[in-house]
């Protein structure tokens, strides 16, 4: 799959859990199936820090509990859109991923841009404009 001819993976996820402040979701497809840079289980929740930009963490989870320590993947920052929001998952480089919800909430899919993270923000705004989105946003 690919924006602009930049490779991307897609992860899709249910949700499996979730409460006031929490919300656990379960891998459910990868697209190429090959190619999977995400864990089994993502936990979302409002960020808590003092960053203006960032509102919502990614976490991994190693099971569908959740009470299981956490390790924080980044924070991600909204768009245009209430249901999309972009961050960087720092491995050996900075990859850009693209989150997206389902518009009832049920659903996430995380677009993983391997080894690509445009530092300019007018790049990034661009980049997510042309994307094409799992959900109907309309």
């Amino acid at each position: 799959m690919k924006t602009r001819n930049i490779e991307f993976i897609r992860h899709r996820f249910e949700l499996v859990s979730d409460t006031d402040l929490k919300n656990l979701y379960q891998l459910v497809s990868i697209s190429p199936s090959n190619r999977v840079k995400l864990p089994k289980y993502v936990q979302i929740e409002p960020f808590s820090g003092t960053s203006i930009d960032v509102k919502v963490t990614l976490s991994i989870n190693g099971t569908s509990s959740l009470k299981t320590p956490l390790k924080l993947i980044c924070g991600v920052k909204p768009t245009s859109n209430s249901e999309v929001y972009f961050g960087d998952v720092f491995t050996k480089r900075s990859n850009l991923i693209i989150v997206e919800f389902s518009p009832d909430g049920l659903e996430l899919v995380i677009d993983y841009f391997n080894s690509f993270y445009p530092y300019q923000k007018g790049w990034i705004w661009n980049l997510i404009s042309e994307h094409q989105l799992y959900f109907d946003h309309n």
